[in-house]
């Protein structure tokens, strides 16, 4: 399906093709999509999936709506997620009118993760940063391990978790910063940075690949 689908962009005379990439079992994602024939029981907090069964889950919050697809996502660090997607029916809000005095602008750093039009200066966790002693010790603890041996993939799990634990941590620190930014503005402009041209100097490329 992803040749058919490249060929068909090809013979279009589309510029961007997409030439489709192998899935590799050592990539830290591995999802596959359900697009029907899959059941949610909230009461016994079960999924069933066509050909794998029932499978018990911990549900986020009770769905209303119509389920329409699902995914499936594994981590590196044996975690299953359920992505469902549903239709609820309901329209798209109209937008509000922008106002001047709710618009804000926003500069984007290293040393101050963000500074606001308004004066307001964001301080950059550094999350990496903080956790790079502890990466490291995990980093040689794996090394000393023997190839295809129980204890490395012990020492390879702890090392994944610590790294996923850095990303949750990068990841809540966004979306609560980006949630009170836009509860409190209707408009908000950023500038457009290069981020694959600044990352290819050596210096700063750990910092701004930290601040994400």
């Amino acid at each position: 399906m992803a040749f058919q689908s490249f060929l068909k962009r090809f013979k279009q005379g589309e510029e961007k093709l997409g030439y489709p990439k192998f899935r590799s079992k050592r990539r830290h994602r591995q999802s596959f999509d359900v697009p029907q024939n899959f059941t949610l029981n909230f009461e016994t907090r079960q999924v069933r999936l066509p050909k794998i069964g029932t499978i018990k889950t911990t549900i986020h919050r009770r769905i209303i709506g119509k389920l329409k697809t699902c995914t499936v996502v594994s981590t590196n660090t044996g975690k299953v997620f359920i992505s469902i997607v549903v239709e609820d029916g309901q329209s798209v809000p109209m937008k509000p009118p922008v106002m001047k005095k709710n618009s804000l602008g926003i500069d984007l750093g290293i040393t101050h993760y963000a500074t606001t039009s308004s004066g307001v200066k964001i301080e950059n966790p550094c999350h990496l940063q903080n956790a790079l002693k502890r990466l490291q010790c995990l980093h040689r603890r794996m090394c000393k391990k023997k190839l295809g041996s129980k204890n490395r993939e012990k020492a390879r799990l702890r090392l994944a978790s610590c790294y996923e634990h850095i990303t949750n941590q990068r990841r809540d620190f966004q979306h609560k910063l980006s949630t009170h930014l836009i509860c409190e503005n209707q408009a908000i402009t950023i500038e457009s940075l290069h981020i694959r041209g600044i990352i290819r100097n050596r210096r700063l490329a750990k910092m701004i690949s930290d601040a994400a």
